[in-house]
């Protein structure tokens, strides 16, 4: 990736000189040019200026015979562009140019991979980040709040990207290439200090160095040890992150929270990053976002909404992190016996609800029998008493079909092992500690549209419909996940 300044030019003439680490495990190697490209932006930001940096960015390539590549992206419209699709909120040029240099790298990267038939994991972005950037960014992120990912700063290696002329600096760079005589362009409103990378460079970072000479080498020697920490405890927050992780879907990641409780702070901390992370990979969250969740987490109760999409709510001892845009809502619909009909759990998991006609074991008492099914299942097969499910057909109901529904405002069943006493099916549910946004997912299966409730799915019959060591046929249902 070559701009034109002193930076990426000396990287030019260092990648076809001397040897680099690409970070492959070979350390540093002398690259064949045959697989060097240039790829240069152009931003449209500074008219002739970026027009002069783009020709001389390709004479550069023309004099070393690398394949040079322009993309032109004007990324002023680009930034009012994500600034009106954010409600009128400011967008930052810098990052917004930032992001489509990567977004250009990517792209060529894997169009060279398929002409040459290169695996795209041995691919490299190389940039000319140096040790002055990497202070720059230590700084800015320091003012910011960071920890320790962002006073890590620049990376040496980010997945295909490579930094290799991180142990320089910009001064050292530039006096490399005026002893060969090589000019290079400079970008005039990188001294413009309105800009707060251009303020380190050009207003702190030189009076920090009248009383530290070395300050830019001392710093990128601090995001050395601090990348490695940081490392460190990622892996660590990754193995917690298994282990209290109670269910993961598409949408939905549920943690316990009894345990995320009693993890130190520090770890508690990255845990619930992680896991946002995990869910919505372009979710933007700060230090406030996290404390909120955690005092929920402290409090065993209460829900924070992390954006437009996405919130976490404390439960009955359990963490949910989730999407709210879901819009996997079941249907009603009727369930043939023997047959089977998709749904949706809980957790807006594909699942699906079936039904069979099945005899008892003649040497297996019929109420042990459906008891032991059920334990072995989790609850998720359950077996009735067909004969009595088919008693329902005087009201004009058939056991040969049965109809699955949501939830309804007052609902009432009698569960088993109640004795025949009813009881709404709000408080079962309460009592079954299902969270209030997953209660609407629930299959409640009934004789018929208007009839008596057979099951909750997943939860709990009704005893006026349970097998009984006299009952001959029974009705097998199950709710299981694709």
């Amino acid at each position: 990736m070559v701009s034109g300044g002193a930076d990426s030019v000396a990287l030019t003439v260092l990648a076809c000189s001397r040897p680099l680490d690409l970070r492959d495990g070979r350390g540093p190697v002398r690259i064949n040019p045959a697989r060097l490209a240039i790829l240069h932006v152009n931003h449209g930001l500074r008219g002739s200026a970026a027009d002069e940096d783009e020709s001389y960015v390709r004479l550069l390539a023309g004099h070393f015979h690398i394949p040079c590549y322009v993309e032109h992206v004007n990324v002023a419209q680009l930034a009012k562009k994500q600034a009106a699709a954010h409600r009128g909120a400011s967008s930052n040029i810098e990052a917004v140019g930032r992001q489509v240099r990567y977004d250009c790298a990517t792209k060529l990267a894997r169009q060279l991979c398929t002409q040459t038939h290169t695996r795209y994991a041995d691919a490299r972005i190389v940039t000319a980040h140096t040790a002055n950037d990497r202070a720059e960014t230590f700084l800015i992120n320091a003012t910011q709040g960071s920890g320790l990912a962002g006073l890590s700063s620049i990376p040496r290696k980010r997945q295909i990207i490579v930094r290799p002329l991180l142990d320089f600096t910009h001064e050292e760079l530039c006096d490399i290439l005026s002893k060969q005589d090589i000019p290079w362009h400079e970008d005039e409103t990188n001294k413009d200090t309105w800009y707060m990378r251009a303020y380190m460079r050009h207003a702190v970072l030189p009076r920090l160095q009248t009383k530290n000479i070395n300050v830019v080498r001392n710093i990128a020697a601090s995001c050395d040890i601090l990348a490695d920490e940081h490392a460190f405890l990622e892996r660590l927050a990754h193995e917690e992150l298994t282990r209290l992780t109670r269910v993961k879907t598409r949408y939905t990641i549920a943690l316990c929270a009894g345990r995320l409780v009693r993890l130190d702070i520090a770890l508690a901390r990255r845990v619930v990053r992680l896991a946002c992370l995990e869910l919505f990979g372009d979710l933007r969250l700060d230090a406030d976002h996290i404390n909120a969740i955690l005092s929920h987490v402290f409090k065993g109760t209460g829900s924070v909404s992390l954006s437009l999409h996405a919130e976490a709510r404390v439960e009955y001892g359990v963490l949910f992190i989730r999407a709210t845009h879901v819009t996997h809502t079941p249907q009603p619909a009727w369930l043939t016996v023997p047959g089977s009909v998709s749904w949706f759990d809980t957790a807006a998991r594909p699942s699906m609800l079936t039904a069979r006609i099945v005899t008892p074991l003649v040497d297996k008492n019929p109420a042990e029998y459906a008891r032991n099914k059920s334990v072995e299942s989790n609850g998720r097969v359950v077996l009735l008493d067909a004969e009595k499910v088919a008693y329902a057909q005087s009201a004009g109901h058939s056991c040969s079909s049965l109809w699955v529904d949501l939830p309804q405002t007052g609902d009432s069943m009698c569960p088993f092992g109640m004795e025949g006493r009813s009881k709404k099916l709000s408080d079962l549910m309460q009592e079954a500690h299902i969270p209030m946004h997953e209660r609407s997912y629930m299959p409640i299966i009934k004789t018929g549209v208007r009839g008596e409730i057979v099951w909750v799915g997943g939860i709990r019959t009704d005893e006026r419909f349970c097998v009984t060591e006299h009952s001959r046929v029974l009705l097998e249902l199950g709710f299981q996940l694709i």
